[in-house]
């Protein structure tokens, strides 16, 4: 779908991201010629570069993989542009071909640019790829090939909802289901011809509401479902239709539109990230592990790595559990470092093809537990029978948790090897941890974009609002790299979310002409990325003079709500004031509101607030003791205590509705001022303590 949380960055890499030649686009496109890439040279994450593919599913029919894509027009736009979908193919997860082209006006919807998320499914040998467009969902079928053509099978639209996902039940029918929407999504059974729906979709039913978003997608393992959404949460449940419970989170920061496959006994995540801008986005893969307590883990090593899956850099050690292939019997099992490839019998074989680089008569080595010292790991070329380039003895370590490294020689040319490992002996033979080859040298790195960020452009014509009363962060006068969003904190309304490193956005202000020695610079924020940002507050652009920098750390969750306070230079005047995001990977933090307080003025006069606007109360005043705040908000109170002088002395957030404050501990006396902060509400109170 469209609203992928990647932020809207335009961070562009001019010479890399001009815009391409129609005939690029053309069917049965040869993904290695447009990455430029020699066989031994192959850049897989993404899979597809430079195309704008988006929002994966990816299907294994007739032991191919196909990938049912959507389609970023190209860089550089103001938003999603998606003028038709896409079905690619690959027999190895590494060469891709463009199979097939569907365009909306060929379907129930017609021309339009809001070709959104796609989904595709077999039944009784025919094809069925489901396109939503403009908010429905249609389908088209193929009687000949999941690479098409495909034509609409019904003229309107199956279901006036988006974002299609259809699941196959593993039980005697093979039930299918169709799911839309966003969060909770609506789902429905399918009957046998998968263009009609069997029953009145319904909400999915959770026991809390674990995230917000479109992009669902169902998987099954072992009984249970498992559903996620846009980003990286995902929940269970032993019923389709719920409840699901909330299981975490699957990998470290925000992904967009993750699904989850299975081929030749390995499982892999599907998923976007933009592609230089929010508006132009690409398709990584990323191999999928399962603790013993059925938790998911996406290797994120791989997911970070440029090599992708389906290949291996052998100058670095290659994990037993990312093999291309298994067969039938062998498990990955969780370990204390990670996870390694067990239950090991004889006969069972591994498969690593496309390791890059291998030197001539290359070393070969193995991390390996074993309770037996008869087993013997075959190396072979290509398959189970290919050509043998080396054996080693599996030793005993003592148990099946004591891990020893062994190694031989293989007898090779140097150059990409396609490997395969073969077991010989009895009974349970070993667990294999990691296998490492020796090397002609490194992959080297993709070279570094050269990009520049795009700034906001602010009206020309905007009215400066007061710097030190509450400022909402939606009502920014330009920006770029965030979007608006749905806000659950109290007061509702909306923040601006899909923040990504270097995202920007502006608002006119006015500091007045009081000299203050410093301000306090106020953010509302929340974050689930494990490592936060930091907001940098410039004057005038985003390169412009830097009056502070305020650091955000997760808070829990996006919409687990802080009041971050910091310290920044004082200005006065009329400015532009543009707040910079600077971070790693993934979305970084959302945004309420703003405000300042003066900081060494004379007066706290600007943080006062007119008594109608006051959503608590606190007394009693004056007072020598205990200071209770109570408040009829259904909302935690985040309070702040700023002496005449506007210094902050005192911040604390409490659970609940009413607090009580010690000032005697605080060595408190004088006039102060007490800021309450409820959800996005914010009311200030001067009091005298004795």
């Amino acid at each position: 779908m469209k609203r992928v949380k990647y932020s809207l960055l335009a961070v562009i890499a001019t010479a890399v991201f001009m815009w391409f030649p129609q005939s690029l686009f053309s069917n049965n496109l040869n993904a290695n010629k447009m990455n430029g890439s020699s066989p031994e040279k192959m850049y897989n994450n993404p899979i597809i570069a430079k195309q704008g593919v988006c929002d994966p599913h990816i299907h294994i029919f007739n032991n191919k993989a196909y990938l049912f894509a959507t389609h970023d027009e190209k860089p550089g736009n103001s938003f999603y542009a998606m003028y038709d979908w896409w079905v690619w193919s690959s027999t190895d997860l590494v060469n891709w071909t463009l199979d097939f082209t569907l365009y909306p006006k060929d379907m129930w919807v017609g021309p339009t640019k809001n070709c959104w998320a796609v989904d595709g499914a077999e039944r009784n040998g025919k094809y069925y790829f489901y396109v939503s467009g403009n908010w429905h969902t249609g389908v088209a079928v193929s009687t000949n090939s999941p690479a098409g053509p495909y034509k609409d099978a019904l003229q309107k639209a199956i279901y006036t909802n988006y974002d299609p996902t259809v699941f196959i039940d593993d039980d005697e029918n093979k039930t299918p289901y169709l799911m839309t929407g966003g969060f909770p999504y609506k789902i429905a059974r399918l009957n046998e011809n998968m263009i009609s729906l069997k029953e009145e979709p319904k909400d999915i039913i959770h026991t809390t509401t674990a995230w917000k978003g479109d992009g669902g997608f169902l998987h099954k393992r072992n009984g249970i479902y498992y559903l996620n959404g846009h980003g990286c949460d995902y929940s269970t449940a032993t019923n389709i239709y719920g409840p699901y419970t909330y299981r975490g989170k699957f990998y470290p920061t925000w992904i967009d539109h993750p699904t989850i496959f299975n081929w030749n006994n390995q499982t892999y995540c599907a998923y976007g990230v933009g592609d230089g801008d929010s508006f132009f986005r690409k398709t990584n893969i990323t191999y999928i592990h399962y603790k013993a307590n059925g938790d998911i883990v996406a290797d994120a090593v791989v997911a970070k790595s440029f090599i992708g899956v389906g290949q291996y850099d052998c100058s670095n050690k290659i994990q037993a559990e990312w093999y291309f292939a298994a067969s039938d019997g062998l498990k990955k099992q969780e370990i204390a470092s990670g996870f390694v490839v067990g239950n090991i019998a004889n006969d069972a074989s591994l498969s690593y093809p496309r390791v890059l680089n291998v030197a001539a008569n290359a070393s070969f080595s193995v991390n390996i537990s074993s309770t037996t010292s008869t087993g013997i790991i075959e190396v072979r070329q290509d398959n189970s029978s290919g050509t043998l380039l080396g054996t080693l003895n599996v030793p005993n370590t003592g148990s099946f948790t004591s891990y020893q490294t062994v190694s031989t020689k293989l007898t090779c040319t140097e150059g990409l090897k396609n490997i395969c490992l073969v077991f010989k002996g009895i009974g349970l033979l070993a667990n294999l941890d990691w296998l490492m080859v020796s090397s002609t040298g490194t992959i080297p790195t993709p070279p570094e974009l050269a990009v520049v960020i795009k700034p906001c452009v602010p009206s020309s014509v905007a009215t400066p609002v007061s710097a030190y009363k509450q400022i909402e962060a939606e009502s920014c006068i330009c920006y770029s790299g965030v979007q608006a969003e749905t806000c659950s904190d109290i007061g509702e309304g909306k923040n601006l979310g899909y923040i990504n490193n270097l995202g920007n956005c502006a608002y006119k202000v006015d500091f007045g002409n009081e000299s203050t020695s410093s301000l306090t610079f106020q953010a509302r924020v929340s974050s689930a990325n494990s490592i936060g940002g930091n907001i940098e507050v410039r004057l005038d652009s985003i390169t412009g003079p830097l009056i502070g920098t305020c650091g955000v750390s997760n808070t829990g969750g996006w919409q687990k709500w802080i009041t971050k306070a910091c310290n920044i230079k004082a200005t006065t005047g009329v400015h532009n004031l543009y707040l910079v995001f600077k971070g790693g990977d993934g979305y970084l933090f959302n945004l309420n509101w703003i405000n300042f307080a003066k900081v060494g003025s004379t007066s706290v006069v600007d943080l006062i607030s007119n008594p109608e606007d006051s959503i608590c109360r606190v007394y009693p005043n004056p007072l020598s003791g205990l200071l209770n705040i109570e408040t009829d908000l259904e909302s935690d109170m985040e309070i702040q205590i700023f002496n005449d002088g506007g210094t902050l002395v005192y911040r604390n957030q409490t659970k609940g509705s009413s607090t009580q404050i010690d000032v005697k501990l605080l060595n408190l006396g004088g006039i102060y001022v007490v800021q309450v902060i409820c959800g996005n509400k914010v009311s200030n109170h001067k009091i005298l303590v004795k």
